[in-house]
């Protein structure tokens, strides 16, 4: 589920925060164990905003624990929880009729949070990328 709520809402000018979370439960009715790789209960929320020619926002994402993992012949580990804290800027540098051209920079798992995705088939042997910067040009013709 996702709530997006509009703080301000103005031309080139615009303050949205979205609150976000998801819940997914299952087992196997066969052999009565849960299904592998189940994703944990998460909760979100982000703060956007536009303005003028610069946009950006900044988001907390928090796992809770998965233990609710296959025990039986292919047993899996479980995994315990974890907040991320990502944030994103974007600069748009130009714009006309034929190109325009911006700049972005972001940070993912701002806190170098040890994560290891429920879903990951590797999860056991590498968890998620620690705390990471990237900055890329992007030009639309």
């Amino acid at each position: 589920a996702q709530i997006d709520l509009h703080l301000l809402k103005r031309e080139h000018q615009r303050v949205t925060v979205k609150l976000l979370g998801d819940y997914v439960r299952g087992w196997n009715e066969t052999d009565r164990e849960f299904i592998p790789r189940m994703p944990p209960m998460r909760l979100g929320a982000r703060v956007e905003a536009e303005l003028g020619r610069f946009n950006g926002g900044i988001e907390l994402r928090h796992a809770f624990d998965q233990n609710r993992v296959r025990t039986g012949l292919r047993p899996e580990l479980a995994t315990e929880a974890y907040t991320l804290l990502n944030a994103d800027l974007t600069c748009q540098l130009h714009k006309s009729e034929r190109y325009e051209v911006s700049l972005t920079f972001q940070g993912t798992n701002l806190l170098d949070a040890e994560a290891r995705q429920a879903t990951s088939f590797r999860k056991d042997v590498a968890p998620m990328p620690g705390r990471g910067f990237s900055v890329g040009m992007q030009v639309r013709f």
